[in-house]
């Protein structure tokens, strides 16, 4: 038994291997691994001495799982190529292939592509696609639908920030090849119901759900919730809300986790082992054991699949599905190789639910309860001890799984909840056995989800109550990939069963946490009379983090589209994984939703000292208070204002003081601030960041300071690259060695415009756009801030997909 551990082991070890890489191997190398490692398996087999089989079965399914992951990458990679259609606008017939989302003006799903311009996908023509569509159409789309419409494609890519979502990777994982925006009045509806009853049937069932939690619950705040508990759809849930639950660690709760499947699994298994006896003849012939654990699967594997079939739902019914299996068979298993059984199927079906977290979080909390899980014996006692038993007994498993998942939190979401379980003690029985089973009874009679929004309401209560404590979060810096391991042995040795005097070998393992706010950094802050810059990939918009050795400055926040902005989105996370959970300054540059959209949720965030900007005094951004509850000291930008922060000097040199006078003209980009950054260390490198100034602006900037007061080595580019900002005299004035373009990919205003990149490289001036590049770090000691290769996230940190 203990060989297929160390072959089951191996098999993961070998796909991870395989999805960090940052290329797929090419086909001759990985089918030449694998039907080596079919050999060794074939020779570890026949091996006669135990150790050497073992060696043999460790190195053979390790390269095994490499090689098979490396064939579905290569696979998956050869369907579309994004030469073949980037910016193209091509004529499509499609069928609804997913749940329909709808957001204000906006629909999205993802699609099965039948032909291009009437023709089959050729190769290297994305199959699947993520459609986004703009405007409401008429009839509404649903799942399983043909249609027809006139598509612009682009690569299936997103933003590369630290700690980031990788959108990408989601694109990559369901198999889609582009993103297509198509508008509402270019539909044609093809084939209103599928062709095949089976066709979307999933899909279909889901969208009828989710209409009908709509109708009955009015407000979306809780209809969102009781989505995420039904249909596993969480995109629908309040920001707000998310907001709270991260806080007070309850957030498995409010998705389709493992317990959910398992509980309704469970709950069919009592029913039918109850009624099965009073089937007659059938029950003579399959017992009821026999009955009740085989329909108890059946009715959590579609439960699973109503949800969407994610990493902790696919973990649940697998691992039910061995345990079905091996009592059948009248066989037991150790729980790790059970446990590790289930990883394997998993990584075999989806290689790339290894870099979710959830698949860790998933399966680090049943390895802790599988190995703390002891026979229970029976004993007669009264309902009360009964219950108090209980009670105490959920306590210890709580209070050794939220240790256990400690580090792992802290290494995805640099961020732990100290009151994760008080909260999980209240919330856990009452999201299971309350709220889950009415908003699951509610499919059969809709009334019973306003029952389940009563009960919420009392609990979002009590939890937003507890969530409000300054205490409740520790936050912490992103790790490097090795100390991260150590923290995650550190969270495993502290509750997996041992005896005490091998307890306190963890200890060593949980030295990076003691440290974790000062000496664990991807990115640490300058030494004095230096500063660094990091220009996120916020799409189109602008956020630029400036530090210098004790003191942090963020200049705009990043766009705001519907109901979600890029401070929330991007920013946030960037900071958290930076390790900054205050702000000396915010500046604000001008009133564009592209620049100040992210600040209100930044500063519902984080503490901020003071707050600059050339917003008028009525905006409502300067009567918010930040997280600390003190609303920041406004100042407006004025040119000729300064200060030095650690031998760093600082000068904002636009706009001027007319701009704040009543009546005066100007547009939001006209009121712009303009910051100036140097290093006084005397090097005397530069950043300007410029916002959204125009080129009567930038002529003003030439005729006040000339080219000794606008020279950089960086320049944040005006205006995203638009064609009214970037003239040949402000170039020469400011002669950069880097040009950073913060740009959103096939934005809708052209940016950066051809004429002005043009312009950039006749005067050769190196460029970098966000899109290309993801985040850009540069350090003011760095005399090369043009080297894409060690100043561009997207490039230090590659993946294939």
């Amino acid at each position: 038994m203990g060989w297929w551990v160390v072959a089951m082991a191996s098999w993961v070890g070998g796909v991870w291997m395989q999805v960090v890489q940052p290329l797929v191997a090419s086909p001759a190398l990985f089918g030449s691994v694998g039907l080596l490692c079919v050999a060794a398996v074939v020779g570890a087999l026949a091996a006669r001495p135990r150790w050497p089989r073992a060696s043999w079965l460790l190195l053979a399914w390790f390269g095994l799982g490499w090689a098979c992951t490396s064939w579905r990458a290569w696979d998956r990679s050869a369907s579309g190529h994004p030469e073949c259609y980037e910016g193209q606008a091509v004529v499509a017939q499609f069928q609804v292939d997913s749940l329909v989302q709808s957001r204000q003006d906006a629909v999205s799903f993802e699609a099965r592509v039948l032909s291009y311009d009437g023709h089959a996908p050729d190769d290297g023509w994305p199959r699947r696609l993520q459609v986004r569509l703009r405007g409401r159409p008429d009839p509404s789309i649903q799942p399983g639908q043909q249609w027809q419409a006139r598509l612009k494609l682009s690569h299936a890519t997103g933003a590369s920030n630290p700690g980031g979502f990788d959108l990408a990777l989601l694109y990559w994982e369901r198999g889609i090849g582009a993103v297509a925006q198509v508008q509402a009045q270019s539909l044609r509806l093809v084939q209103a119901q599928p062709q095949h009853v089976w066709q979307g049937l999933v899909d279909r069932w889901r969208n009828g759900i989710q209409q009908r939690i709509h109708t009955q619950v009015t407000d979306a705040r809780w209809a969102g919730i009781l989505e995420g508990l039904t249909i596993g759809e969480q995109g629908t849930i309040d920001a707000g809300d998310w907001n709270i639950f991260r806080k007070t660690g309850v957030g498995h709760l409010v998705s389709i986790s493992g317990s959910h499947v398992a509980m309704l699994g469970y709950v069919l298994a009592w029913v039918i082992l109850k009624l099965w006896p009073r089937l007659g003849e059938l029950a003579w012939r399959i017992p009821s054991p026999y009955a009740s654990q085989i329909g108890g699967l059946i009715g959590a594997a579609g439960y699973a699949v109503l949800a969407g079939w994610g990493v902790p739902a696919q973990r649940t019914v697998i691992m039910m599905a061995a345990i079905t299996v091996l009592r059948l068979s009248g066989r037991r298993w150790p729980w790790p190789l059970v446990w590790l059984f289930a990883a394997v199927v998993v990584t075999a079906w989806d290689p790339w639910a290894l870099l979710q977290p959830g698949f860790w979080l998933s399966f680090v909390a049943v390895g802790i309860l599988m190995s703390i899980a002891q026979p229970q014996q029976v004993v007669e006692l009264s309902w009360f001890k009964r219950l108090w038993a209980a009670g105490r007994e959920m306590s210890a498993v709580q209070w050794r799984v939220s240790i256990g998942l400690a580090p792992l939190t802290l290494v995805f979401f640099q961020q732990m909840s100290w009151i994760s379980l008080p909260a999980n003690l209240l919330a856990i029985p009452v999201f299971t056995f309350v709220i889950t089973p009415l908003a699951l009874l509610g499919i059969v009679w809709s009334p019973v989800w306003n029952l389940a929004v009563w009960v919420l309401q009392i609990v979002m209560g009590v939890l937003a109550w507890m969530s409000q404590s300054n205490l409740a979060v520790m936050d912490a810096p992103q790790l490097p990939a090795a100390l991260a391991v150590l923290a995650v042995m550190a969270g495993a040795a502290a509750v997996v069963p041992m005896r005490a005097q091998w307890r306190w070998a963890w200890l060593p393992f949980a030295l990076p946490l003691a440290y974790l706010p000062h000496a664990w950094q991807i990115w640490p802050q300058p030494a004095a009379g230096q500063f660094t810059v990091a220009a996120a990939d916020v799409g189109q918009g602008s956020a630029i983090l400036i530090r210098t050795q004790t003191h942090t400055l963020l200049f705009d926040t990043g766009p705001k589209v519907g109901h979600t902005d890029a401070g929330q989105r991007v920013v946030i996370p960037l900071l958290r994984a930076l390790g900054i959970h205050r702000l000396d300054r915010l500046m604000v540059s001008h009133a564009d939703m592209d620049h100040v959209g992210g600040a209100a949720s930044i500063l519902s965030a984080l503490s901020v000292d003071s707050f600059w900007s050339s917003l008028p005094t009525e905006h409502p951004l300067l009567q918010q208070p930040a997280a600390n509850g003190v609303i920041p000291v406004h100042q407006p930008c004025i040119a000729g204002q300064s200060w030095d922060w650690d031998g760093v000097r600082f000068a904002v040199l636009h706009p001027s003081p007319e701009v704040y006078q009543p009546g005066s003209s100007g547009s939001d980009n006209a009121r712009s601030c303009v910051l100036r950054i140097e290093a006084l260390n005397g090097q005397g490198r530069v950043a300007l960041l410029t916002g959204d100034i125009e080129s009567e602006q930038e002529a003003s900037l030439v005729d006040s300071l000339g080219a000794s007061g606008l020279r950089s080595d960086v320049l944040l580019v005006p205006h995203h690259g638009s064609k009214t900002s970037s003239t040949d005299e402000f170039l020469d004035r400011v002669q950069p060695k880097a040009a950073v373009v913060q740009v959103g990919a096939h934005n809708r205003y052209g940016h950066p415009a051809p004429g002005v990149m043009a312009r950039y490289q006749a005067l050769g001036i190196p460029v970098l756009t966000t899109v290309e590049c993801g985040a850009y770090f540069w350090r003011s000691d760095d005399p090369h801030p043009a080297d894409a290769d060690h100043r561009c996230w997207r490039s230090a940190h590659a993946h294939y997909w």
